[in-house]
């Protein structure tokens, strides 16, 4: 447990900081790192897709995943409407491609797949870009705070937390869980893991957010609502896991797994975050 418990350290005191600076710099410096996670992803997925007989359109969905990311990035302004128009080109040319003799049986399971891998890997990734793109300090009127913290506020104020919910959850189920949290999916996932996970997680929003000055009360909600929506992405990560019959989806980060096992907490509170703080924060007024 310690030497886990060391790994996931090194990627806080390595990983995390990496991630703010590429998230400050942003354009080029940002979109580089981001598609390469994205190819990852979708390779990850698209391959235990593959392995479990179904048949993805796989190089469409690799274009437009970066399209996706792409359009994030470099013409944030209209990447909404760019992204829903990449998806119904995705569905419909997932669908002829996979509409010749020997596919039709799995036409809509391949066309659903392939745009699920989209959905699920680029979509919910280019939320950090959207973040990104928010001055957080801004909205809630923050006083002396550098400008390292108004590009970057509202990215640390998700991956900071879903560190710690993931970290302790691990570390709290290990020392003391007893009571399964959902053996039909994950089996090593107990309560006692969830609940530290979940507080944890409520800490360090609550912490954050009393830097940044946001009122207590949305940090709290949005620190409850990461941890429990964390967990759920976790579990969800094992359904598919279990699905497909599969461990991991891949060893980009060695023992760690693949992207997927290590960043299905963080691809659901990215989309979670931006939507709370947009609300709260920019729609409210």
């Amino acid at each position: 447990m310690f030497l886990e418990f060391l790994r996931r350290a090194v990627w806080a005191i390595f990983g995390v900081p990496a991630l703010m600076i590429l998230a400050y710099l942003g354009g080029w410096w940002l979109f580089v790192p981001l598609a390469g996670l994205t190819l990852v992803g979708l390779a990850e997925y698209y391959s235990a897709a593959l392995g479990g007989g179904f048949r993805p359109a796989v190089g469409l969905g690799f274009i437009v995943g970066l399209a996706v990311i792409a359009a994030a990035v470099f013409t944030p302004a209209y990447a909404a409407i760019i992204t829903i128009g990449l998806l119904a080109v995705l569905a419909g040319g997932a669908l002829i491609s996979v509409l010749r003799p020997g596919f039709k049986q799995v036409a809509v399971t391949s066309s659903a797949i392939t745009v699920f891998g989209v959905v699920y890997v680029a979509v919910m990734l280019s939320f950090l870009v959207h973040l990104r793109q928010m001055d957080l300090p801004l909205l809630i009127g923050a006083g002396s705070i550098g400008q390292f913290w108004h590009r970057t506020g509202a990215v640390v104020l998700v991956i900071v937390p879903v560190w710690f919910c993931d970290t302790f959850a691990f570390v709290a189920g290990k020392t003391w869980g007893q009571r399964p949290l959902a053996p039909a999916i994950s089996p090593r996932k107990t309560v006692e893991g969830a609940v530290a996970g979940l507080l944890s997680a409520l800490l360090a929003t609550v912490g954050l957010g009393a830097w940044m000055e946001m009122p207590w009360y949305h940090a709290v909600i949005l620190g409850v609502l990461m941890g429990s929506l964390g967990q759920i992405g976790d579990l969800s990560s094992s359904i598919l896991k279990r699905n497909l019959e599969m461990d991991d989806f891949g060893t980009v980060f060695g023992i760690h797994g693949g992207f997927l096992d290590r960043f299905d907490a963080m691809l659901f509170n990215l989309p979670l975050a931006y939507y709370y703080l947009q609300i709260v924060f920019v729609l409210a007024k």
